[in-house]
């Protein structure tokens, strides 16, 4: 079967079945002329493998899945879904209770966010919360269950509460007209693109590792470029980086970042060892601006 025709069988796209073909979860014979035939077992993984991204399940676990043909995940994920059904639940008839009552000391005890996400865009509202709250909401999409992240939140919404970060005015003009008039992705299309990032940083394959190091270091050439270096953009990209580290934002809400979402913290520390391992090869180093230089 070709790929036109599964499509018309699986509703997923041509790029998705050759990316999960890419990842390892989907082998597909190939006929004397060097074409895909896709058989019926290919498209009943497929129909898994739908299922499985439509409950949320990463790529990684879904190969867990494959590999050791047990339902621990899946077991895990009913748990997650009955319980979230009973808050509901327990949400619902608070609700009713306080139509009935009106009474707002009961349902105010009743009632919290559905995610830390939802609750973090509320404790950090308006242009500051989109500017530098946004992208990390895919890594938030959980509740609050250890002393440990609630401790972490409290410490992020103490930190923003008496910080206050000067955004260079381009940065300011750029980031408002995003906030204000650009369409926002969904989270779904948000928590997709942080799972295909945390995969790349985790298994990152030799030519992907040689591509990021070779623009790293054009990077780095480019930022200590004479001319970069005393332009607008070359000062002004210094002073913010200064702005951000005399304000703790790397000492104290990165930190509390990575207490508060296990996700975040795995995405944090497979970029810190891919960063640390191209930095070692290739003799770079943070500076005291935090501007990555090269050793002489």
């Amino acid at each position: 079967m070709k790929i036109n025709d599964v499509i018309k069988e699986v509703d997923l796209s041509k790029r998705a079945i050759k990316y999960y073909e890419e990842e390892g979860l989907l082998k597909v014979q190939r006929n004397h002329n060097g074409y895909r035939d896709y058989s019926k077992e290919n498209i009943e993984t497929l129909k898994e493998i739908s299922i499985y991204r439509k409950l949320g399940i990463s790529i990684q676990d879904i190969k867990e899945i494959q590999k050791n043909k047990n339902d621990a995940i899946l077991t895990d994920i009913l748990k997650k879904m009955e319980m979230e059904l009973t808050e509901k639940s327990d949400e619902v008839n608070a609700l009713r209770n306080y139509i009935q009552t009106r009474n707002v000391e009961d349902i105010y005890n009743q009632i919290d966010y559905q995610t830390i996400a939802n609750a973090i865009q509320d404790a950090i509202p308006g242009f500051i919360g989109f500017y530098f709250i946004n992208h990390f909401l895919p890594y938030l999409q959980i509740k609050i269950e250890t002393k440990e992240q609630q401790e972490a939140y409290d410490k992020i919404v103490e930190y923003w509460d008496n910080t206050e970060i000067k955004l260079p005015l381009n940065y300011k003009i750029t980031g408002y007209l995003l906030y204000k008039f650009m369409p926002k992705p969904t989270m779904k299309d948000m928590i997709k693109k942080m799972d295909q990032t945390i995969l790349e940083y985790t298994q990152i394959t030799p030519e992907k590792y040689e591509k990021l190091k070779k623009q790293v270091l054009n990077g780095v050439k480019v930022k200590n470029n004479f001319l970069y270096k005393h332009s607008i953009a070359g000062i002004t990209q210094r002073r913010f980086m200064k702005e951000l580290q005399d304000k703790g934002y790397n000492d104290i809400f990165i930190p509390n970042m990575i207490k508060l979402s296990p996700k975040y913290k795995e995405y944090h520390d497979a970029l810190q060892s891919v960063n640390k391992k191209i930095c070692d090869e290739l003799g770079l180093y943070y500076d005291s601006n935090f501007q990555l230089v090269m050793k002489k």
